[in-house]
């Protein structure tokens, strides 16, 4: 034989060697992947399962959770349905007897919120509906404010903050709230025989020929902002009266006697009218009511 045929048939059988040796290596390349693919088979069929499971669960959690919802819900109204509104005159007596705003205010353990939890437990307790009031103010850098409110059969709503002081020297107060406006009060016991509102919506000059008193509901903020409207009034026609004012000599001594009478009369309805704010730039963005 030839070496030149023998050289063929060495290299015809290293290429089918080599070719077998490759096929081996591919067998078990495509066996071990046929593995891998069977294994990830069974595992894609149990996260199948399993999410079938977690489906089921979660249809039956969110049926549990409505049929919470629903008996916590229709319980509410069967404990709402014992408490009542109250008429003025029985809040105005609940307000006497409870001495929650005597407690002392503690920024850290006793703010406004156990202020507002407890007149709220106690009122409930005393067979009143009543309901707490959270307080959003517009100015981020402030914290809000939390009060109580009382739906009267006779006066319509009323708002009470009953927030003390670090004293325990605090007083009952109405709460006036509207939204783009500072968040003010006044003291409760001031508005108990207020019936109708003066005009002080007028100059010193006007004042000076009369005074006028119209209707105005006392817990609206419309009221609030009259008040503060009188405040302003007053001192502003008090000052005529100063030794060293040169606006005196602009009235006629019946001008004068008449607007001192009338700023004596103003004095009388201000009294104890103390306006208060949590603080004049702070203002009010919304309130959330919970019953």
């Amino acid at each position: 034989m030839k070496s030149s045929q023998i050289y063929v048939l060495l290299l015809v059988f290293i290429i089918l060697a080599g070719s077998a040796y490759l096929f081996l290596i591919l067998n078990n390349q495509v066996q071990q992947k046929s593995t891998e693919l069977t294994g990830l088979s069974i595992i894609k069929a149990e996260l199948e399962n399993t999410s079938r499971s977690l489906a089921a669960d979660i249809s039956d959690c969110r049926a549990q959770l409505t049929h919470t919802q629903q008996a916590y819900k229709q319980l509410l109204q069967s404990k709402q349905a014992n408490f009542t509104n109250p008429l003025f005159k029985e809040l105005v007596s609940f307000l006497e007897a409870d001495k929650t705003e005597k407690t002392q205010y503690n920024e850290q353990t006793y703010d406004c919120t156990g202020f507002s939890l407890d007149l709220y437990k106690n009122s409930r307790a005393h067979g009143f509906k009543s309901g707490i009031v959270e307080i959003e103010f517009a100015e981020t850098n402030n914290a809000g404010h939390m009060i109580n409110v009382f739906q009267t059969h006779d006066k319509g709503r009323v708002f009470i903050d009953v927030a003390g002081t670090k004293e325990g020297k605090g007083e009952d107060k109405v709460g006036y709230i509207k939204p783009g406006k500072p968040y003010g009060t006044l003291p409760f016991a001031s508005i108990l025989n207020t019936t109708t509102a003066i005009d002080c919506n007028t100059t010193c000059r006007v004042f000076a020929k009369e005074i006028d008193y119209f209707d105005l509901d006392v817990f609206s903020y419309a009221f609030f902002e009259n008040t503060k409207q009188c405040i302003t009034l007053y001192n502003n026609c008090s000052r005529i009266f100063a030794i060293d004012s040169s606006e005196r000599a602009e009235y006629t001594s019946e001008e004068q006697n008449k607007l001192f009478a009338h700023l004596q009369e103003l004095y009388v309805y201000l009294d104890k009218k103390h306006i208060s704010y949590i603080s004049k730039n702070v203002t009010v963005k919304s309130i959330q009511i919970y019953w």
